[in-house]
């Protein structure tokens, strides 16, 4: 059995600190100036997270509301709409597909001032880029709300889905006061009509 030459394993050991050392400390740097890719060896820093100076939380709070040719009205939650799907994918998939477009729609994903990593260094960072406005992502997400509002009420064809966002501001001390709704709800609306045949 070949012995290892203790001083070469010191030497090995302290270049792979050294390295470690040099990495992390160039990404705290890379991080002031970018928005960080995932995986990191550095957690993200959270800024948003933690109570506000006026002692409130806002919890937003969607309301969907289904129309139908006959003009009937169906009135939905989320945990009815998302019923197929675990409890605990609810809100993402609410915040991410159903809530409404900033207009115009962003083209990076980076913050304003901030540099924005290469996807042909970091391919995994696009895949969360915003495309509800193609074309794909449109007919995908009518075609599975048309199913949906047909699962409700199969007895006329859905007209549109309007998702009404409301706010709900909660104090951090429950004994101030109760918490307050805003009165005037943002709206995500879709179409769901039936698109006419192109002629061929």
């Amino acid at each position: 059995m070949e012995r290892i030459d203790p001083d070469r394993l010191r030497r090995r050991a302290r270049t792979t600190v050294a390295a470690i050392a040099i990495v992390f400390l160039l990404q705290i740097g890379y991080v002031g100036i970018a928005e960080e890719p995932y995986p990191a060896i550095m957690m993200p820093r959270f800024g948003w997270a933690g109570p506000t100076k006026a002692g409130t939380i806002d919890v937003s709070i969607p309301e969907i509301v289904m129309r139908y040719a006959d003009s009937t009205t169906t009135i939905l939650t989320t945990q009815q709409l998302l019923s197929r799907v675990q409890d605990g994918h609810h809100t993402i998939i609410m915040e991410n597909v159903l809530s409404p477009l900033p207009s115009p729609l962003p083209v990076r994903r980076a913050p304003p001032g901030r540099y924005e990593p290469p996807a042909w260094l970091f391919p995994g960072y696009n895949l969360a880029r915003i495309s509800r406005g193609t074309a794909e992502h449109v007919g995908a997400l009518k075609e599975w709300l048309r199913g949906r509002a047909h699962d409700f009420y199969p007895d006329s064809p859905p007209v549109s889905c309007t998702v009404n966002w409301y706010t709900e501001t909660y104090p951090y001390d429950l004994r101030l006061r109760p918490a307050a709704r805003h009165a005037v709800p943002t709206r995500f609306e879709i179409d769901l009509r039936a698109e006419p045949a192109k002629p061929h």
